[in-house]
């Protein structure tokens, strides 16, 4: 599985049309396509899956599993702060926040 997402992330089997700008509609589904979407991008829920499944065959899952349940829970908070950071510094961010719906 870690293959498959070292492929995606390296753009082994090339980049798909959707990815440019202007691409043609409609699109044509290719060989990379369907290798792209339908197979490398199965990696990491196919590991969260399996992942949950070991934890519930162990006695001693549920203290185990909450643990991990708030380490991802995190990791799914921190991530996408990050990248907001990233691409638009502090100023991106609390515009971000500030667009949301309700949020006033």
């Amino acid at each position: 599985m870690s293959v498959a997402v070292v492929a995606w992330h390296g753009h082994v089997f090339g980049t798909s049309a959707l990815f440019r700008k202007g691409f043609p509609m409609p699109h044509s589904v290719g060989a990379s396509d369907v290798i792209n979407f339908n197979v490398l991008l199965l990696a990491v829920p196919t590991f969260i899956t399996i992942e949950c499944f070991l934890y519930g065959r162990d006695p001693d899952a549920p203290d185990a599993l909450s643990k991990r349940v708030r380490r991802i829970g995190l990791l799914l908070c921190v991530w996408p702060i990050t990248l907001l950071l990233f691409q638009g510094g502090y100023a991106g961010l609390v515009q971000r926040v500030a667009n949301v719906e309700g949020w006033e």
